[in-house]
């Protein structure tokens, strides 16, 4: 999944809009706007799944539970039909992630309070750097830090 933290700060909502086309097939977006072959997705970003008023449902979507995070919503439009099976929406899905993020980030734009944006993930910690090897007993670490050199004998 996206770093939703990350992504969306810089997604592109305008390029989201553009793709937002596809969905308008079935799909009204606008506030206040009829359900047409898909229920209307103003606000629908957190909005509770199959919770539209005056949508017929399909039972697969009224069977999972739960609101329409970005996650879900990232999952769902790659694949409606794999990520609910029996869900009505036979729309094939977005498969670019940069697509989807894009749409995501308008939908989440076109609501009357959006959806808020997570915090971004912490950076994995660096690993620290390995200890060097210990040199062997009677050498010397090249002063480069290369491998350990042997010390020749000293002559009395």
């Amino acid at each position: 999944m996206p770093d939703w933290g990350t992504v969306l700060p810089t997604a592109d909502v305008a390029a989201g809009k553009t793709a937002s086309v596809k969905c308008e097939q079935c799909h009204d977006l606008s506030k206040g706007g009829p359900n047409k072959i898909g229920p209307n997705l103003f606000g629908v970003v957190d909005r509770a799944r199959a919770s539209h008023e005056g949508f017929a449902y399909s039972s697969a979507m009224k069977g999972k539970p739960g609101n329409w995070t970005y996650d879900e919503l990232f999952k769902f439009i790659k694949a409606p039909g794999v990520d609910i099976p029996g869900t009505k929406m036979s729309f094939a899905g977005l498969r670019s992630e940069k697509d989807r993020i894009n749409l995501i980030a308008y939908l989440r734009s076109n609501a009357d309070a959006p959806a808020a944006i997570p915090a971004p993930a912490p950076k994995a910690a660096e690993k620290p750097a390995e200890p060097a090897a210990a040199a062997p007993a009677g050498a010397t670490v090249s002063p480069k830090g290369g491998a350990p050199m042997p010390v020749a004998p000293k002559a009395n």
